[in-house]
């Protein structure tokens, strides 16, 4: 059953309340509700890692009005409080570099999803794999996130094997984006991404010895260079303080463009407004009513972290279209983006009309091809000496001074000492990603967690699906991983905890006193069939790096646009990447989004 467009004209009509500044007081905003005029030529739907880039390089030209619709809201409105002084911490996450499991449970920074049963993982799901947590807040992801900033070699663009897209085309909207502090060529200066090394982690210095002595040493590649041992992580991070797409692209730019950048917070939106000719014309959203705030409230019980346990109360809601003149701009993420295609009716036919949903564009691919990287940790302990990993010297209000004052000393390093593409030492195919990560000191002290990560994914991947029982209405997709299904998947992580633990069994670190405190070998050794164990019972969790669920090739062009008649509709957010990021995805994101920027400019040329 195709769409039917009378329906979406009457809906057009009755909702005909679009582009108007919601920014006013209460009093004028039943008045302005009933203005129409098509004011935007862009509309760009999340302002997350691709999306605030795609709005802010569009709104460029004053001559150009862009509205960016975002869910979340600024950042450092988190509502969150801590204690303790490593609770105090907690709250700087949003500014600070380091990265907290406990920042993933506020919800004004974040939205929580479930996944359905993993087969490879013993059918594990839900927080049994590890939360499936995506940014909302301007600055998506990268307002939350670890702060690594990687890219892939020039080499995993080619193979992408699409046109725009080449290594030496990609690598030169890297340099475009960047502020690195090496002096080096291949990177970029005087970019809006500050991209530095920082403090290194005390741990680091041992782990890349240790890396350097192994025989064979392990062999890492940054960017397509072969280097013996582990480096540092990069991190956009500037002066002990994390660069996000909001600071980097949206703060000073908003404020200088108010005119013709309107960026609208507490914007929900639920469907894509299409015309006959199956063009996007717009969105509808819901809205929080200006005039209205969200609320605190008190509730009973106490917090397991201190203090009061508190809930967020959400304020009045509308529903409200705006019309786009030119284009609507897909950046909700790999998750919502293909959500929202498909309740719009862009997606599998036939299982759109199974579900009662209006048939927009038939394109297969939608929500299809869910690549989920899989971590999977081993934990050593008893590092006394590494003053990061001891409780009594974060809990010290000297600490937090230290970083107070000069943005120095152990909050302002980053969760990650580590992470690295490394080559496998037995053949070419099982390159893996081996990173360092924090382990609370205050539930685990004196722990060091050293992961794997599976660099590809092989096979048809997971799925993005809607709700059976209410596909228009519900909030949430249905999200099936499928993670480590592999076993091309499974036989790199497995050499990465073999590595792992030559590695920790190294003299330098054997002399700092570590030694594996969980599985240990003794519960599972080296041996395929007992890694392979741990892998689908042991702590193996969800990597939060998914790309390909609305992917080049599939249901994009080259350029980005969708396919299957539809016009005037892109995705630019990692479901647009063809295959998984050959590395951490948040600066091949950034790169997505100014490459996207200009192809859009270059096809709305007047």
């Amino acid at each position: 059953m195709r769409f039917s467009f009378s329906v979406c004209l009457s809906l057009v009509l009755l909702f005909s309340i679009e582009c108007i500044d919601l920014d006013s007081s209460s009093r004028e905003y039943s008045r302005r509700l009933k203005a129409t005029s098509p004011c935007y030529d862009f509309i760009v739907v999340g302002a997350g890692n691709a999306g605030a880039v795609v709005a802010s390089r569009l709104s460029e030209d004053p001559a150009v009005r862009v509205l960016l619709l975002e869910e979340g809201d600024y950042s450092q409105d988190s509502g969150e409080e801590g204690t303790s002084q490593h609770q105090k911490w907690i709250s700087k996450q949003i500014t600070t570099p380091r990265h907290d499991y406990r920042t993933w449970a506020i919800p004004a920074l974040t939205e929580q999803l479930n996944t359905e049963a993993n087969p490879a993982l013993n059918n594990r799901s839900g927080l049994l794999v590890g939360p499936v947590v995506t940014g909302k807040a301007l600055g998506g992801s990268t307002a939350i996130n670890i702060g690594a900033y990687t890219r892939p070699a020039p080499a995993y663009f080619d193979r992408w094997g699409f046109e725009h897209w080449g290594g030496e085309e990609t690598t030169a909207y890297f340099r475009k984006l960047e502020d690195h502090e090496d002096i080096n060529p291949e990177y970029g200066k005087n970019g809006p991404v500050h991209v530095e090394r920082g403090d290194a982690q005390t741990m680091y210095s041992y782990l890349y010895e240790a890396s350097i002595t192994m025989d064979p040493p392990l062999c890492s590649s940054s960017a397509g260079r072969l280097s013996y041992g582990l480096p540092q992580v990069y991190r956009a991070v500037q002066q002990g303080t994390r660069v996000d797409a909001y600071t980097a692209y949206l703060r000073t730019e908003a404020e200088a463009r108010k005119d013709n950048l309107i960026v609208r917070t507490g914007a929900r939106v639920t469907r894509i407004i299409f015309d006959e000719s199956i063009r996007a014309t717009g969105v509808e959203y819901i809205y929080k009513d200006p005039g209205a705030s969200d609320f605190w409230t008190d509730v009973a019980g106490e917090d397991p972290r201190g203090g009061i346990s508190r809930q967020r109360e959400k304020a009045a809601h509308v529903t409200l279209q705006a019309n786009a003149k030119r284009e609507v701009i897909l950046s909700a993420g790999v998750f919502f983006t293909p959500h929202l295609l498909l309740k719009s009716g862009v997606g599998p036919a036939a299982e759109l009309e199974t579900l009662g949903v209006p048939v927009v564009a038939d394109l297969p691919g939608v929500g299809k091809h869910l690549m989920a990287r899989t971590n999977v940790l081993f934990f050593f302990g008893n590092g006394s000496v590494v003053p990061e990993m001891n409780p009594f010297v974060l809990n010290n209000p000297a600490t937090t001074d230290q970083y107070d004052l000069e943005r120095r000393g152990p909050y302002s390093l980053g969760a990650l000492g580590i992470y690295s593409v490394v080559k496998g030492r037995k053949t070419e195919e099982d390159d893996y990603i081996m990173f360092m990560t924090d382990v609370i000191p205050e539930v685990a002290p004196r722990m060091l967690a050293l992961g794997c990560a599976n660099l590809k994914v092989h096979g048809p991947g997971g799925l993005v699906l809607l709700d059976a029982f209410d596909p228009l209405e519900a909030r949430h997709p249905r999200i099936q991983l499928n993670m480590a299904a592999a076993e091309e998947d499974r036989r790199a992580i497995r050499h990465c905890l073999r590595d792992v633990r030559d590695m920790m069994a190294e003299p330098v670190m054997a002399n700092l006193g570590f030694s594996e405190v969980f599985p240990t070998e003794r519960l599972v050794d080296n041996s395929e069939k007992a890694l392979d164990e741990w892998i689908s019972r042991g702590y193996t969790f969800y990597s939060w790096h998914a790309t390909s669920t609305a992917r080049m090739g599939d249901v994009l062009d080259s350029r980005l646009r969708v396919q299957g008649g539809v016009k005037g509709l892109r995705v630019v957010d990692a479901g647009a990447v063809p295959n998984m990021i050959e590395a951490g995805p948040m600066a091949t994101l950034y790169m997505l989004g100014e490459r996207a920027a200009d192809l859009i400019k270059e096809d709305n040329q007047d």
